[in-house]
């Protein structure tokens, strides 16, 4: 039974916090709390077949120590979220920031499993009493929805989430795919847009000494690994069948992203800003001063840029398969020279004068004249280059 926790009687503009209720006892948080989604509905006739469906991010935990501490937060436990949220990008119900997706059905999912929305575990852990079933909760959001909002009738699906949503997102695009197919009698479509969700194995750390690096997460395939069995995670079954030795690659999108049936559209910045600190152990020393490498060479250590320009170049190889193989050339890639992770804007970045939701949208909706080819992508030379700021726009 669904456990509804609505402000009020009155209109409110924000979506309300809705726990999973007992019929789904594997969809559980860190702390054993019961997984949870926002959802608002509708509010245009024409689009109440229409939804966008998110995942959250929020990073990672990999011992017993940090997930412990994270499940004594949000990010952790459904005890802790806002009984109502704002939403925003694809989500933001604002028609002129909005105007492809504002009235949809909106299905927001928290995150609150530390896994990368990919554990599978079925009963928590003996020492530290956690437990990793973010898959289970996506499965069991998507079943609610499916019997009680209203998603059995959907035509049309945006599959969205950012950074650690993102990578959920990747893994999960045709897992969810083919549910909605299902429950609607092949009658519903689905595409994706993940956002900062595109990962890399990433085997060159920052090692300089001026300024020195900083403690990091490792993230490389021999990493993974050990998350993979720490979660017991899910990856996605066409890319688990293939790598039946090495399964945990999948978990990337460097690895999975061929083996994708869905359409897809990948926005992901060319140098980010909190992956390459979190998981390198680059110096964000762009938080130390505003103006300091923050989209700006002007200033920046010289043993930074070089490391940011390493960085593109890694990235810029494991990305360049998104609408270029043979059988992915229908897909999408909003991909600007910017020093940022998620925080894409109606204003900035802009590629050939669309932002990334525009560019989702053409792509979508398939707008006849707008471009032969949905690959943006900045090719200036260096760093930080494009348009990435609301000043850099209007200059």
């Amino acid at each position: 039974m669904l456990s509804s926790l609505h402000l009020s009687s009155a209109i409110v503009t924000d979506a309300p916090l809705t726990l999973l209720g007992s019929e789904h006892p594997l969809a559980r948080c860190l702390d054993g709390s019961p997984g949870a989604f926002y959802h608002s509905r509708a509010s245009a006739d024409e689009n109440v077949t229409k939804w966008v469906i998110f995942l959250q991010g929020g990073g990672e935990c990999v011992d017993e120590a940090s997930c412990s501490g994270r499940a004594r937060t949000p990010l952790g436990s459904s005890q802790y979220m806002q009984r109502s949220i704002s939403l925003h990008g694809f989500q933001s119900t604002n028609p002129a920031n909005n105007p492809d997706f504002a009235t949809w059905n909106m299905l927001y999912i928290p995150y609150c499993s530390g896994d990368l929305h990919l554990g599978m575990q079925r009963k928590p852990s003996a020492s530290a009493s956690i437990q990793f079933s973010g898959h289970h909760i996506l499965a069991a959001v998507l079943d609610t929805a499916a019997t009680s909002l209203g998603l059995s009738k959907a035509r049309n699906v945006l599959f969205t989430g950012e950074s650690a949503g993102g990578i959920g997102c990747v893994a999960h695009i045709d897992f969810l795919a083919q549910f909605v197919s299902n429950v609607t009698n092949g009658m519903g479509k689905t595409v994706a847009a993940p956002v900062g969700g595109y990962y890399y194995s990433n085997e060159w750390p920052y090692n300089a000494t001026r300024p020195p690096p900083v403690e990091y997460i490792p993230w490389t395939y021999s990493a993974l690994a050990t998350y993979y069995k720490y979660w017991n995670a899910w990856t996605p079954v066409a890319c688990r069948a293939v790598h039946e030795a090495d399964p945990h690659k999948c978990m990337f999108a460097q690895t999975s992203y061929p083996f994708i049936k869905t359409p897809t559209f990948v926005i992901e910045a060319q140098t980010d800003k909190v992956v390459m600190p979190l998981h390198n152990g680059l110096p964000a020393v762009w938080d130390s001063s505003p103006s300091l490498c923050n989209n700006e060479v002007k200033g920046c250590p010289a043993s930074v840029l070089n490391y940011m320009a390493s960085w593109r170049n890694h990235m810029a190889s494991a990305i360049h398969q998104v609408g270029s193989l043979e059988n992915k050339t229908g897909d999408g890639l909003f991909h600007p020279a910017c020093l940022i992770h998620v925080e894409f804007t109606i204003e900035a970045p802009r590629i050939h004068n669309r932002n990334y939701l525009q560019a989702v949208g053409d792509w979508m909706f398939a707008r006849s004249g707008v471009r032969s080819s949905y690959r943006y992508i900045d090719t200036c030379e260096g760093v930080m280059c494009g348009y990435c700021t609301a000043a850099l726009v209007e200059a």
